[in-house]
């Protein structure tokens, strides 16, 4: 989503985020075929890993956005690959860098989205 931000503006990204992301993840759930992204590969059926992990996986970073605002989003965003470039990465590993920008880690946000705890 940050690359049609990029590319063609804001609006632009915002009907794309709403057509390619949102619609896809409310067919998920309509269909009763949701699931968390932060399953192991093999858990997913193939036929639905691209639209859980990367249509709605894009949609926990735009969630967090939101929360955060512009400012600290690319913030945590540095500070994570600052941190880990060139090394494995873990979802502790994220939290802590959002943790470290905000004072909070959102793991309420990161429960719904990535665990599928509501």
């Amino acid at each position: 989503m940050l690359y049609y931000e990029q590319v063609y503006g804001a609006e632009r990204a915002d009907r794309i985020r709403y057509s390619e992301f949102e619609q896809v993840h409310q067919s998920l759930i309509w269909r009763g075929r949701d699931l968390p992204i932060g399953l192991s590969t093999q858990e997913y059926p193939a036929e639905l890993y691209w639209e859980v992990v990367y249509d709605k996986g894009a949609l926990y970073f735009h969630a967090l956005r939101e929360m955060v605002g512009d400012e600290a989003f690319f913030d945590i965003l540095r500070t994570y690959y600052r941190r880990h470039r060139y090394r494995i990465a873990t979802p502790e590993s994220f939290l802590a860098s959002v943790e470290s920008v905000t004072g909070d880690p959102y793991e309420d946000l990161f429960a719904e989205w990535v665990l599928g705890q509501e």
